[in-house]
């Protein structure tokens, strides 16, 4: 939960690591501290976007995120619509631990290909390239 407003959040050093203290609606202050070695692992997570797109039929997000739990994969983040009868879903997914990537992308080209869908995997900083306007 974020803190209710900016004077609610204090920084401080307690026992020579950083902490931050929230006031959260209950009332009661709540502590935690942030090591070195979990803010390193935060910024070496490796971040793959998949995107799948095609006609809407049952069992399009099923299918796609089994393939995707198989392999201990996380999904991070997960968007989908339907418009008129076309299905579109965005995931972030954590590929930190995946040593191939294109292993995954054949396997669920494969999926695509037998459920009529197109679904692509591209690495985070990748796709925010081709994504820069």
């Amino acid at each position: 939960m974020a803190p209710k407003d900016s004077q609610s959040q204090a920084k401080g050093q307690k026992n020579d690591k950083p902490y931050y203290s929230f006031v959260f609606e209950i009332g009661k202050p709540i502590s935690f501290f942030i090591t070195s070695i979990e803010v390193k692992q935060m910024s070496e997570r490796r971040k793959a976007i998949v995107s799948v797109i095609g006609k809407d039929q049952v069992g399009i997000i099923a299918k796609v995120t089994t393939v995707i739990a198989d392999r201990n994969i996380n999904i991070l983040d997960i968007s989908q619509t339907i418009l008129q009868d076309f299905f579109t879903m965005m995931m972030v997914i954590d590929v930190t631990d995946l040593p191939n990537l294109e292993t995954l992308q054949q396997e669920l080209n494969e999926l695509g290909q037998s459920i009529g869908v197109v679904i692509t995997v591209q690495l985070e900083e990748i796709f925010q390239a081709m994504h820069r306007v």
